[in-house]
Order: structure tokens, then C-alpha cells, then sequence
């Protein structure tokens, strides 16, 4: 039986009412809070601007147009920060928390006061779109400005909203519905930027003032509180290291909302004590431990991806030792958007991230489809893949394959499948390829030595005598190579177009031919040298044989005066 009924809870005496003007940019699916979210039984994205949630139901892989659906907000006027659902739901229901926008400069309930929303959809039958109903709606006396982050729990009973002046626990089944507190925050300053939740603790991160530094105007905080939003577990705060580009950067800007103080938090489903949070303007993704029974926060380990400013903007756990981080660059205002990547993370130790990805995606086995824009702005972990959300509202499923397969992108591959949304299809590794365990990531190429064919686990060593190149196939005997040198002598010189070179091959070359040598150059010139040559040489012997005649003669002349002289 179809429920529609409209619950208004709390209307708080003596609590603030906040007045401002909210006008959102309804293209932009980057803005205030996480469009898209999605578990086994329902997948959800809001759409701003059509002011309409899009909804699809599994198989995900096999997917039909029967299998989605298009459902209006319930108020043209409504404006949804983000939806979520529950991880581990059993049902096929979602929330989603927002502000009433009037269009007339003003954010309004139905008394005329300011209202934020949270609803409750429940969808009563999971092969008919048309049987999901708002059950539940509850309007909330405090306007967050810019900043609202929801978190579900992981069974989808109850979600939490966080604000910087307020928080709230809201249960649908619940009495009562709806709790909220205006204070839980150690420092008034902090503003929430994204968040997860776990079983029994949540974790926050977000902007709060520095006052202890002159330079920098805030700093970079997680809090780990309690599902109960009574108790501050444990708070970490970001201190940068001496003379980097990072101990640089002064926040300014952080009070409003912009992609450059986006945030990214997921915490391991497989295993609730890891924790990834991703902070893009310090181009940082941080690895935490949550100990002493869900009551201590530990940082383990960060990575980042060099000076570069986007790294992190979307965090995500695949498996227990399994994540992926969105790599994105922009320039260092974040005023563009230069490229997006997911790096994939495999076989990570127990405590900390691995130096280098497993894979990057795009790749030649899973590129980017021609449906999806190349500018990345989020990743949403499933139970069964990986959602990803372009700046269009353009979503990807990239769904976990098995061992010897993998998750191909390729829409020449798949068979017949809808465009929107894009899903990934399963194809079996190519020879030469292998995959071992499941995941979302491509297969990896067998190293030398190895070999494997179509739709292995693993490589296959090949026999010492053989050749295996990387990706090799099959074993190639050493008797059945033919050694092939590369290099191609020229019988003859090259022919040449330069008027110089041709000059000088003519000049100074002489052809085996009769012609060739009646029309050289240097033929007729030793024909010309050759006699004069002779002639200087003759000449030269004459003129030495006349200066030794010369020389004769004087010498007679000299002697004989010297026997006529008198004698003394």
C-alpha cells in the first residue's frame, strides 16, 4: 500500500531563525554536496537541473530502459544538496536533504519561514519506478549557508546532517523523527565538507579558522564523532610540512563554497577501521586507523600526486585492499580543469596506500565513453563496482568482474546496452593478459618470461630455451627465429636533390664509363695539368743544370787569379 503523507517536526521555540539569500547554480553537479549514490538494490542521482531525481534498479548489468526512471521533487522550488542510501540496505529507499528555494530571494517553508528538508523515498515494488513514494519529509527551523553534508547508515535506517551551526539525526521510523543540536563542533569556525559513516562512529572533515597562525586563514580538520552526534571522539588536524608549496597556501576564500575546498571521505566497508579522505587543495590523500574500539583516529600514511593541485577529489574503497582515488588537475586557483583520472589501488598492506596505482583509468582496456565527459568530479563506492560522476551529471558503472575478466568501458564491446547510464561490460582478458583476483581494474600484461591465453588467472612460465617476449602468447622456439639485421648499407649513394651536394658528387666523381670520363671535370683538368706539370718540371731541372754550369766557370776564374797574383 502506497504511503504519501507529510510529517512537519520541530519547529523549536527560541531557537534562531537564519535569513539569507540561497541561488544555487542548478548545471553545476559539483555544487554543495554529492549528487549520486547507489548500493545492490537502487541506484539515485539528483539532477538539479530538472529538478528530478533519476533512479535505476539492478541488474545492473543487464539493464533495460524498464529498469530506470525519471521522479520529480516533490517542489519545483526544492533544491537538493546531495541523496545517499544505505551501503548494506535491505530496502530499496534513499534520502536526500536540500533547501526550499523560493525564487523571490528568499528560502521558505510553508509558514513563510526558512526551511532545509530532509526526505525519505521508498520505493514499495523494484520493478516499477512508478511505486516510489516520499514517504517522509521533515523541515528543519536553520539554514546551513553553504555548507550541508548528509551521511546514510550503512543499513538505510537513519541518515545525519551536518552543518556548521547545527546537526540533526533523522529516523523515519523513529520517535521522534527528527533530533537536532545546535552545537557539537569543538570550534564554532569548522564547516563541514564531507563525511562517512560507519556502524558506530562517523567521520567528518572539513574547514575550521586558524587563529594560531597569522598567515594561514583556517586549516584542515576530521573529527571522528559518534552516530548519536553526542561526543567528539578524536580530532585531527593537517599541519604541513616545513617549506613546501603546501605550508604556503593561506585558505583564502574558505567560508563559501568552491571546488577548491571540496572534500572526499570513504570509510572501508570490508573493514570499517580504514579510512580515506581525500583534500584536493593540498593535493593529499590521507590513509587513517580508526582504533580503541571506534575511538581513536590515527593518520598511517599519504600519498600525493607532485606539485600538482585535484588529487583526491573523490576517494573510494572497491574491496578491503582494494581502492580508488580521483586524480584530477587544475590550475592552482582551481579556476580550470586541466584532466581526470581514477587510480587504481590493488593488494594494499593492512595500514597504509601503496607508492604507485595497480592502473589508471582511462586505459586501452576501459576509456572514457563517448557519453561521459573527460572532466571527473566524484567516485561512489557499490557493493558490487565503482560509480563515477562526470560535471555533466553524465554517470559511469564500472561493476567488480571476476578473476580472468575484466571491466571493459568500450562501448564497441558491449551488446545492445542503454547509453545513459554508461555501464562497464565484462569481457575475458586477451592473450597475453591476465587477471587474478576481482575487481574493477583491467588485466595486467604477462612480463617476459611468462606467457597466457584467452581468459587466464594467471601467466604461465615459459620454457628457458623459448622466446617470450612481454605479452607473449605462445613459446617461440630460438630454432625459429631468423636473426635479421637492421641495418640496410647502399650499394649506391643516395639520390640527392640539394644543387650543392649534386655539384660536388659531379665534381669530384668519376664514372666507370667512357662518357662519364670524357665529361668529368677532373678528367680534363689533369689532361690540362698532367703537360704542365712536365713543363714546370723540365724547366726547373734546366735552370738547375745552367746554375751549376754557372757556377763552374766562376769558380775557374777564381783560381786561376789566384796563381797570376805577385808574391810578396
Amino acid at each position: 500500500m502506497l504511503m504519501g503523507f507529510l510529517l512537519h517536526v520541530l519547529i523549536l521555540v527560541g531557537l534562531p531563525i537564519c535569513s539569507g539569500y540561497f541561488s544555487p547554480d542548478t548545471t553545476d553537479y559539483d555544487a554543495y554536496g554529492l549528487k549520486v549514490a547507489g548500493n545492490n538494490l537502487i541506484s539515485v542521482e539528483s539532477q538539479p537541473d530538472n529538478t528530478a531525481f533519476f533512479i535505476l534498479f539492478p541488474p545492473y548489468n543487464n539493464v533495460s530502459t524498464g529498469q530506470q526512471c525519471s521522479l520529480d521533487y516533490e517542489n519545483g522550488n526544492d533544491y537538493v544538496y546531495s541523496v545517499g542510501v544505505g551501503f548494506q540496505a535491505s530496502d530499496s529507499n534513499f534520502y536526500a536533504i536540500g533547501q526550499v528555494v523560493t525564487g523571490k530571494g528568499q528560502d521558505a517553508d510553508l509558514s513563510g519561514a526558512n526551511a532545509t528538508f530532509i526526505a525519505y523515498y521508498n520505493a514499495t515494488n523494484d520493478l516499477q519506478c512508478g511505486q516510489i513514494a516520499r514517504t517522509i519529509i521533515s523541515e528543519i527551523p536553520f539554514l546551513p549557508d553553504d555548507f550541508l553534508v548528509m551521511v546514510v547508515h550503512p543499513t538505510g535506517k537513519f541518515a545525519l546532517g551536518l552543518a556548521p551551526n547545527f546537526v540533526f539525526r533523522f529516523n523515519p521510523s523513529g520517535s521522534p523523527t527528527l533530533i537536532t543540536k545546535t552545537s557539537i563542533w569543538s570550534n564554532s569556525s569548522f564547516t563541514p565538507r564531507a563525511a562517512d559513516i560507519d556502524t558506530n562512529f562517523t567521520i567528518v572533515a572539513g574547514i575550521r579558522v586558524n587563529s594560531a597562525s597569522p598567515r594561514a586563514l583556517a586549516s584542515v580538520v576530521v573529527y571522528l564523532i559518534d552516530n548519536t552526534l553526542s561526543h567528539i571522539y578524536s580530532t585531527w588536524t593537517y599541519v604541513p610540512k616545513n617549506n613546501s608549496w603546501q605550508s604556503l597556501l593561506k585558505f583564502s576564500g574558505y567560508d563559501s563554497w568552491s571546488v577548491k575546498y571540496t572534500m572526499s571521505v570513504d570509510i572501508n566497508n570490508y573493514n570499517p577501521t580504514r579510512v580515506l579522505v581525500g583534500v584536493p587543495c593540498v593535493n593529499t590523500v590521507f590513509h587513517f586507523i580508526v582504533g580503541g574500539g571506534g575511538t581513536t583516529l590515527n593518520l598511517t600514511d599519504q600519498r600525493s600526486s607532485g606539485n600538482s593541485v585535484g588529487f583526491g577529489k573523490g576517494v573510494a574503497w572497491i574491496a578491503s585492499d582494494q581502492a580508488a582515488i580521483l586524480a584530477n588537475i587544475y590550475t592552482s586557483t582551481f579556476s580550470s580543469w586541466l584532466s581526470s583520472q581514477i587510480w587504481i589501488y590493488t593488494q594494499l598492506p593492512s595500514t597504509s596506500l601503496a607508492s604507485t596505482p595497480t592502473a589508471i583509468i582511462p586505459n586501452s582496456q576501459q576509456p572514457i565513453p563517448s557519453t561521459i565527459s573527460s572532466e571527473l568530479i566524484n567516485l561512489v563506492s557499490t557493493p558490487n563496482g565503482l560509480i563515477v560522476l562526470d560535471v555533466s551529471g553524465g554517470v559511469l558503472f564500472i561493476l567488480s568482474t571476476p578473476p580472468s575478466h575484466y571491466a571493459s568501458t568500450d562501448p564497441n564491446l558491449a551488446l545492445g546496452s542503454i547509453a545513459i547510464p554508461s555501464i562497464s561490460t565484462t569481457q575475458r582478458c586477451l592473450a597475453g593478459m591476465m587477471k587474478s583476483d576481482t575487481g574493477i581494474h583491467p588485466c595486467s600484461l604477462c612480463p617476459m618470461g611468462w606467457r597466457s591465453s584467452v581468459g587466464s588467472i594467471n601467466c604461465t612460465v615459459c620454457n628457458a630455451s623459448t622466446f617470450c617476449p612481454p605479452g607473449a602468447v605462445a613459446e617461440v622456439s630460438q630454432t625459429e627465429l631468423q636473426t635479421i639485421s637492421q641495418a640496410y648499407p647502399y650499394y649506391e649513394n643516395p639520390d640527392t636533390t640539394l644543387f650543392d651536394d649534386v655539384l660536388l658528387n659531379n665534381v669530384f666523381h668519376i664514372g666507370s664509363t667512357r662518357h662519364c670520363v670524357a665529361v668529368s671535370p677532373i678528367f680534363w683538368t689533369l689532361i690540362v695539368l698532367i703537360p704542365l706539370l712536365t713543363l714546370i718540371g723540365i724547366l726547373f731541372m734546366c735552370q738547375q743544370c745552367s746554375r751549376r754550369s754557372h757556377d763552374s766557370a766562376r769558380m775557374k776564374t777564381i783560381k786561376k787569379s789566384g796563381l797570376n797574383a805577385p808574391i810578396l
